[in-house]
Parts: C-alpha cells; structure tokens; sequence
C-alpha cells in the first residue's frame, strides 16, 4: 500500500491487518478484485 505520492506506507501485509479497519481492508480487496478482474478480462484485450 502507497500514498498519493508512491511512497511504501506498509511493509507488509501484517502491519495492514493491524493498522487498518477491517471495513477498508474488505473495500479495497473488493476494488483489487475488480482491477485484476477488468485487465484480465481477455475479451477487452486488443489483438496484436
């Protein structure tokens, strides 16, 4: 996890676990998901 300017706010996953709400850990798994989901998606790929 970064802030808006790049810069490491966390070393690892643990210091996320304990150091934020379990409500925004769900919410940003849940816009993780959606951004892998959406650049994996072979049918919006273009052919090359």
């Amino acid at each position: 996890m970064v802030d808006e300017s790049g810069k490491q706010i966390f070393d690892s996953p643990e210091q996320v676990e304990q150091n934020v709400d379990l409500t925004v850990q769900l919410k940003l798994n849940a816009e993780i998901g959606k951004v892998f989901a959406k650049s994996f998606n072979v049918e919006d790929v273009e052919a090359k």
